[in-house]
C-alpha cells in the first residue's frame, strides 16, 4: 500500500503547486484531476509525455485519473463517453492504471431502468477500449450519486462483466448516507483496487485526521497494507496539509 493525494481539492491551483504539497508531505503520488492535465498541458504548450517526463522529474507518480463522467443522463452520455477515451490515451501516456468512475449525479434510488441500461452501455463500450490493457475504470462509492450503494455497484459489475472496471472505496461517503462503512467494504472487498480517504465530524461538517473523526479506518488501513495499492487523501478544504500530516503519522503507527 502506497499513499496518494487527489488533486481534485484544488482545482484552482496549478499542478506544479499540488506535487510541491504531496512533496512537502514526503508523498511521491498524486491522483490527477482530468482538469490539471489540460491546463498543464495548455499552459506549457506540451504534450502528455512531456507531463510524464516532468512527473519523472519530480518522482511522482500518478495513482489515478480523477474525471467526472456521467453516464445515466441523456444529454451527457456522449460527452462522457469522449472524455473517456481521451483519458484512456491520458492514462497509458502517463502510466496509470487506474481511471476515476463516476456512474452520474442522481443516487441510486432515482435511476430508473431506461437510465442504468444506458449506463451499463456506455460502461460496456468504454472498458472494451482498454481490455487488452491493465488499465481499469473504478466505480467511486459516493453519496447521492447511482454507486451509493454496494448493491447498485455489484449490479453494475454484474451486468458489464467486464475485467476491467473496479471500485474506488470511499469508505466516509457511506457514512454520510448513515450507512455502515464495514458493511459495505465487505460486499465490495473483493473488487477494490484503489481507497479515497478523508474523515470528518459530520454533524458540523469539520474535517479531522483519519484517526480522529466518525468513522474508524483502522481494519481498511491494516488490510491494504497487505496489497499493491493507492490510498489517495481527500480532503476538500483550504489547507489539508495538517490534516495529511497528522493522518500519515497515524498510518505509520499502525505498521509498528
Amino acid at each position: 500500500m502506497e499513499l496518494s493525494i487527489c488533486t481534485t481539492f484544488a482545482k484552482e491551483r496549478t499542478l506544479e503547486e499540488v506535487i510541491a504539497l504531496a512533496k512537502q508531505l514526503n508523498i511521491n503520488a498524486i491522483e490527477i484531476w482530468n482538469g490539471h492535465i489540460d491546463e498543464f498541458i495548455k499552459r506549457n504548450r506540451c504534450t502528455t509525455s512531456e507531463l510524464k517526463r516532468y512527473l519523472d522529474k519530480q518522482r511522482i507518480f500518478c495513482s489515478a485519473i480523477a474525471p467526472y463522467f456521467d453516464f445515466s443522463e441523456e444529454n451527457k452520455i456522449k460527452e462522457s463517453i469522449v472524455e473517456a477515451e481521451i483519458i484512456v490515451e491520458y492514462a497509458k501516456a502517463l502510466d496509470c492504471k487506474i481511471i476515476r468512475t463516476f456512474l452520474g449525479r442522481k443516487p441510486s434510488r432515482s435511476i430508473n431502468s431506461w437510465e442504468w441500461e444506458r449506463c451499463i452501455e456506455a460502461l460496456k463500450y468504454i472498458t472494451s477500449k482498454v481490455k487488452d490493457s491493465d488499465i481499469c475504470f473504478a466505480i467511486e462509492t459516493h453519496n447521492e450519486q447511482p454507486s451509493d450503494t454496494s448493491e447498485s455497484i455489484l449490479y453494475v459489475l454484474e451486468k458489464v462483466n467486464s475485467s476491467n472496471l473496479k471500485v474506488i472505496f470511499d469508505g466516509f461517503n457511506f457514512h454520510i448516507d448513515s450507512k455502515d462503512m464495514m458493511k459495505e467494504y465487505w460486499k465490495l472487498k473483493d473488487n477494490i483496487i484503489h481507497y479515497h480517504l478523508k474523515n470528518y465530524i459530520w454533524k458540523n461538517k469539520i474535517p479531522t485526521a483519519l484517526d480522529k473523526g466518525d468513522v474508524d479506518f483502522t481494519y481498511i488501513i491494516r488490510e491494504a497494507m497487505k496489497n499493491e495499492c493507492y490510498m489517495s487523501f481527500e480532503y476538500f478544504c483550504a489547507n489539508p496539509s495538517r490534516l495529511i500530516l497528522d493522518s500519515v503519522k497515524w498510518i505509520e503507527k499502525l505498521k509498528e
